[in-house]
Order: structure tokens, then sequence, then C-alpha cells
């Protein structure tokens, strides 16, 4: 059975540098975060990235974040509570890096 409903975590080396949330987990981190297209710019983890260290869209982008990051994850199936638990995590891991920026 395949995770849908969930709040994760990437990290960089030991770091957490993005928290999200997903209606659907695996469409959520392999459509939008490790997205080969250039133009997919819809991932608010991908354009923290370009701007972070310049790293291009594309093909580039994903090698990097698949060396460099590590995925967790937490399936919450509630909604509301998705969106309480991610609020959470990120004010708990609040530091200067990558985090939802709406």
């Amino acid at each position: 059975m395949s995770v849908r409903r969930a709040v994760y975590l990437i990290y960089e080396k030991e770091k957490v540098i993005y928290v999200g949330k997903a209606n659907n987990l695996c469409r959520r981190v392999y459509t939008d975060h490790l997205s080969e297209e250039i133009a997919d710019t819809m991932s608010a983890f991908r354009r923290s990235l370009n701007g972070r260290d310049q790293t291009a869209y594309g093909p580039g982008m994903r090698a990097w974040i698949v060396k460099n990051c590590r995925f967790s994850y937490l399936p919450i199936p509630d909604a509301d509570m998705r969106g309480l638990v991610e609020s959470l995590a990120i004010a708990f891991c609040r530091t200067p890096v990558l985090l939802n920026k709406q």
C-alpha cells in the first residue's frame, strides 16, 4: 500500500531544509520535487534551491536532489491535522534554511 496523505521533511545531510504536506505523497515528490522538466517550477523546494545555490532546473537539479537529499514522512489522513503538523514542524525546524515560503 502506498502512502498518500502525509507531512514530509527533506534533509540535506542531517539538517531539515524543507517541510511540506501532500494529498498524494508519491506524486508530490516525483512530479513536483524530482521533475526533470526545466520549465517545471511549481515546487517551492526547487525554487528555493535555485535561489539559494543557483542550481539549474532540469536533470542537473534532480541529480543534485537525489544525491544530496533524504526524505522522511509521517502519514496523516486528516487534512486539518496535516496542516497543523506541517505548521508545527516548520516552527520547530525554523532556521535560515529552505522552508515553505508562501
